[in-house]
């Protein structure tokens, strides 16, 4: 049997591509990054002019945002905001329930 040619996995320049990839994301990242909080932006948060509907969806997104970075504190303020307006608002409800689970505010 004649030896078979090894196959390659990575083409020929995968490393400079690999590279280049990881720069072009770093550039990206610095220039947009979704996680960063408003208020270290320099903007301040501001409810949305619209129906109650929308301000509790809007209220319960930035709730939720707050809880994945364990702002826990806030995000149940944001959720207060929901329950003011709708105080039988279900999400709100449960969301506020988690941010005092997590600071092991147990009744």
């Amino acid at each position: 049997m004649a030896p078979t040619q090894q196959t390659r996995y990575l083409p020929r320049y995968s490393l400079l591509g690999l590279i280049l990839l990881c720069f072009v994301l770093l550039v990206f990242r610095s220039l947009y990054n979704p996680f960063a909080s408003p208020k270290a932006a320099g903007q301040a948060q501001q409810s949305p002019a619209g129906s109650p509907q929308d301000q509790l969806i809007y209220h319960n997104n930035i709730g939720i945002a707050l809880l994945e970075q364990f702002s826990f504190r806030a995000a149940i303020t944001e959720f207060e905001k929901c329950l003011k307006i709708d105080a039988r608002f279900v999400p709100a409800l449960v969301n506020t329930a988690l941010g005092h689970f997590y600071l092991h505010e147990f009744p």
